[in-house]
C-alpha cells in the first residue's frame, strides 16, 4: 500500500510540469484505486480484529448496559442481568446513533434481552446478517455502518448473542443471567423486537 502511494506521489512530482491529460487521468485513477483498496482492506481488518479481540465479560444490568440511550420498554429492568463485554454494545450504539442517544426498543423474555435500534437511511432496507452482507458484497458495504454491525455481530455471537437486521432496524439478542446461569440465545433464529 505504502509503495503504491509513494509511486503515485513520485509520478505526480516527475510529471508535474510535463504531464499531459492521459498521465493526469492515469494518476488520478491510480489514486482512486488505492483509496478504494484501503477502504476494502479496512473493512476486512475490522472483522479480523473483532474475531481476535480479547473480550472481558462482565455481569451488568441491562439498564447500565444501555445507560445514556433512550430505552422504550414495558419490562422492569431493575434486576435484569446480562454477562458480556459492554464495549461491543456501546461501540455499536455509538456507530448507529452518532453523537446522539439511540432510541432502543427493549423486550425481555425468559432467556434473553431483545433490543432493536433504527438503521441509518443508507442501509435501512437491508434484511439479514450484517456479516454475511458485508463479506458477500464488500465493495458495496465497506466504509459504511454495515462494518460496525458486522463487527458487533462477530463479537456478540462469541458471547452467545445474536444480531440480525429487518424492518429498518438492527435487532440484538443478549442471553440473560438467571440464578447465576447464562441463558442460551436464539442465535441463528435471530433477534426480534
Amino acid at each position: 500500500m505504502l509503495t503504491l502511494s509513494l509511486s503515485v506521489e513520485l509520478l505526480a512530482e516527475n510529471h508535474a510540469t510535463t504531464a499531459d491529460e492521459r498521465t493526469r487521468v492515469g494518476r488520478e485513477a491510480m489514486q482512486h484505486g488505492l483509496q478504494e483498496f484501503q477502504r476494502l482492506l479496512d473493512a476486512v481488518t475490522a472483522i479480523s480484529r473483532a474475531r481476535g479481540r480479547t473480550l472481558t465479560p462482565q455481569l451488568l444490568s441491562v439498564r447500565d448496559l444501555l445507560g445514556g440511550q433512550v430505552v422504550i420498554s414495558d419490562d422492569d429492568l431493575s434486576d435484569v442481568l446480562v454477562s458480556l463485554d459492554p464495549r461491543c454494545v456501546q461501540e455499536l450504539l455509538a456507530a448507529l446513533g452518532g453523537d446522539r442517544p439511540a432510541q432502543v426498543n427493549l423486550d425481555i423474555d425468559a432467556i434473553e434481552a431483545r433490543f432493536s435500534v433504527a438503521l441509518p437511511p443508507s442501509i435501512e432496507a437491508f434484511f439479514g446478517s450484517p456479516l454475511y452482507a458485508l463479506l458477500s458484497s464488500l465493495q458495496a458495504h465497506a466504509g459504511t455502518t454495515m462494518v460496525a454491525l458486522a463487527a458487533a455481530q462477530v463479537q456478540l455471537e462469541r458471547q452467545g448473542g445474536a444480531v440480525r437486521c429487518a424492518d429498518g432496524r438492527a435487532h440484538f439478542a443478549l442471553p440473560l443471567v438467571r440464578d447465576g446461569q447464562v441463558g442460551s440465545s436464539l442465535g441463528s433464529g435471530g433477534a426480534q423486537s
